[in-house]
């Protein structure tokens, strides 16, 4: 039986490039046409954009916002990424998210000093799970999707920003379906209040209310 293959042809199918997708920042009110680039193109793209009803003086309108403006998902294979860049003047993509990767220091032997290791970098890749949550969350329309500009967690001190409660200064007691639950502790016991969290504010347990204006103040009754 003759066992040498040195003449035999390779069959293996060559794998095709893996997508993956990528966080690309984009001109901002460039987002648009950022999209309509890679569609002409034939790159998979996400736009995360909410149809969202406003309400004018003398009529109901519809309009798409930017739940965050200069974003731009896209699904594609590095060697597609690195020619959107190259083509940066029409694709108005002028970089993509990168991770910071320290490598693990090397032992140090005696006699030689230690050596710091430099901080490489790659490009950011979103998990497919987690982009198909996202993309769902963004796509239904019955409630409205807003960004975490902090991250905040059971425990924290937080400060309203706007509303009724500007100013108060509240203990983050639990977080559900994108509501923050607090109390505020005074003299008479512990109230509980549920607040949207995009008016809320991380601040120290330490930081001071600040104090009211006079214009603020409740005008006194005058007796009779």
């Amino acid at each position: 039986m003759n066992t040498n293959t040195a003449n035999t042809p390779n069959t293996t199918t060559p794998q095709a490039p893996q997508q993956h997708w990528y966080v690309g920042h984009c001109l901002n009110f460039h987002e648009r046409k950022s999209e309509a680039y890679l569609q002409s193109r034939g790159v998979e793209c996400f736009l995360p954009v909410q149809r969202q009803q406003h309400k004018w003086s003398d009529r109901l309108k519809w309009v798409d916002e930017f739940l965050m403006r200069g974003i731009i998902f896209v699904h594609c294979t590095n060697t597609e990424r690195l020619l959107i860049l190259q083509e940066r003047s029409m694709s108005k993509i002028q970089r993509f998210m990168v991770e910071h990767i320290k490598p693990a220091a090397t032992p140090k032997k005696k006699g030689t000093p230690q050596m710091i290791p430099a901080i490489t970098h790659r490009p950011q890749v979103i998990p497919e799970a987690q982009m198909e949550t996202f993309m769902a969350m963004i796509r239904q329309n019955e409630a409205h999707v807003t960004l975490a500009h902090q991250p905040l967690a059971q425990g924290d001190w937080v400060q309203v920003t706007r509303g009724d409660l500007v100013g108060l200064k509240f203990e983050l007691v639990k977080i559900e379906d994108g509501q923050c639950l607090v109390t505020r502790i005074n003299g008479v016991g512990t109230f509980y209040i549920t607040v949207d969290q995009t008016i809320l504010q991380k601040i120290s347990k330490d930081t001071p209310i600040p104090p009211q204006t006079d214009q603020d103040e409740p005008t006194p009754k005058r007796g009779i």
